[in-house]
């Protein structure tokens, strides 16, 4: 009796937990957030906010590709961004769920980050480089595309 007991509720309890409402998943990766360098953090807010600082930490002509690109400038990979054509990247409010970021700390000298519309496959890519003057430096800019979404 006591074990026909044991069993039901260990049942129940099994089967209340996997019903319960899955979490949605943060909108950015927050252990990437934790191990990217101290100074990237303070760089990657200052990009966002001074336009002037954002031209002075571009590397221009900055490779990348155009919105929407297609399969001969994919081929070609010889699309450059230069500064008079530059549009200021402007800060996301990531909360508000309607991007999804991911961020991704490659070395302690390479990010590469990932923003995408959460309601569809399009997204920016953009990565950042410690240069050897010691300085953060957007080196990749691609441009609203679509991204092929892989699950984990």
């Amino acid at each position: 009796m006591k074990k026909t007991l044991f069993i039901t509720i260990s049942l129940c309890g099994i089967l209340f937990f996997s019903c319960k409402k899955k979490e949605t998943k943060p909108n950015t990766d927050t252990e990437a957030m934790i191990s990217l360098p101290a100074d990237f953090r303070a760089f990657y807010e200052n990009f966002h906010t001074d336009s002037l600082y954002q031209i002075r930490h571009t590397a221009f002509p900055l490779k990348g590709l155009p919105i929407n690109a297609d399969s001969l400038t994919l081929a070609s990979d010889n699309f450059f961004y230069e500064e008079k054509d530059w549009k200021m990247q402007r800060a996301i409010d990531f909360g508000k769920g309607e991007f999804i970021q991911n961020i991704i700390p490659l070395t302690d000298r390479i990010v590469t980050e990932r923003i995408l519309k959460a309601d569809n496959q399009f997204g920016i890519e953009r990565r950042f480089a410690k240069l050897s003057d010691g300085e953060w430096n957007l080196i990749y800019y691609c441009a609203p595309n679509r991204f092929t979404i892989i699950q984990k």
